[in-house]
């Protein structure tokens, strides 16, 4: 663990370095920082807070912000409760899962997707590190319209990105961030997985740097059935397609009864780049 003495004075140095705006000295004290404090050796973590909830994470995590959607915490603590099944999909390192495993507890049960191998390997050892092998399983796969084989994936840098996506091997309606390679990875939709799971999700977060179309597109059984889930649904116009998938993923779920609210409340009937609350007609 590294919650030292020596850690929370760094921390404190950081914080006056930021209110004085010393860059320079910040720039040097953070590579100093990484290099010795935040070695990470596989075994060792810190604890942070984020939002207000104290998590175990490894080391590389102390320097992230200490507040992260925090409109996103909101929904979660008012529409998932104890024992629901919660759908993680584009989990990343479990910034949502683990808060929504507090929420639910170990009578619920979250599904947790993410296809970049280095994302997935950081998000297991979060699972474990906080307790929760229980109530999160991991599925290293792409959400798509593809239920089975496999499907192409890129990947930023050394795939350790929010940023990773299924849109950039191909032609985007914006430009794509610099991809380092191209991963073969299993493609799944969501209504293959409701086939397997047997039971709907009360909740699905769907951040999938702009293949929320394709997710949506895989999903026409579960969204517009009975038991249809409510959403939590990252937009990224500048990755869809096309300039007019934005407005077909609002008549597509407005076509199921859903209604779309944006972070201030609001009931939209256009989207753009931001999160979105979707809800059912039996919410």
């Amino acid at each position: 663990m590294l919650d030292t003495p020596l850690v929370t004075t760094a921390r404190s140095i950081k914080s006056f370095l930021v209110k004085i705006k010393a860059n320079a000295l910040l720039s040097v004290g953070q590579s100093i920082y990484h290099s010795i404090f935040l070695k990470d050796n596989g075994k060792n973590f810190i604890r942070k807070r984020i939002n207000d909830e104290v998590y175990k994470f490894v080391p590389s995590l102390a320097v992230f912000a200490d507040i992260y959607e925090p409109h996103i915490l909101l929904w979660l603590k008012k529409w998932l409760h104890q024992g629901d099944v919660f759908w993680d999909v584009g989990a990343n390192i479990g910034l949502t899962s683990l808060p929504a495993a507090q929420i639910i507890g170990k009578s619920g049960k979250i599904i947790a997707i993410e296809p970049s191998p280095a994302n997935a390997a950081l998000l297991k050892r979060h699972i474990t590190l906080n307790g929760h092998e229980s109530i999160v399983t991991l599925i290293e796969a792409a959400v798509c319209d593809q239920d089975g084989g496999s499907i192409t994936f890129s990947l930023i840098e050394d795939g350790l990105s929010p940023c990773n996506s299924l849109m950039f091997s191909g032609s985007v309606n914006g430009d794509a961030p610099k991809v380092s390679r191209d991963v073969t990875v299993p493609a799944i939709s969501l209504d293959g997985l409701l086939s397997k799971q047997g039971r709907s999700p009360n909740l699905v977060k769907i951040d999938v740097e702009g293949a929320e179309l394709k997710v949506i597109k895989g999903a026409t059984k579960l969204l517009s059935s009975q038991t249809a889930p409510i959403l939590l649904l990252a937009v990224h116009p500048f990755w869809l397609e096309t300039p007019e998938d934005c407005q077909e993923i609002v008549s597509i779920l407005k076509d199921w009864g859903y209604q779309i609210f944006n972070r201030d409340g609001e009931n939209v009937e256009t989207v753009e780049y931001d999160e979105y609350l979707c809800l059912p007609p039996k919410s």
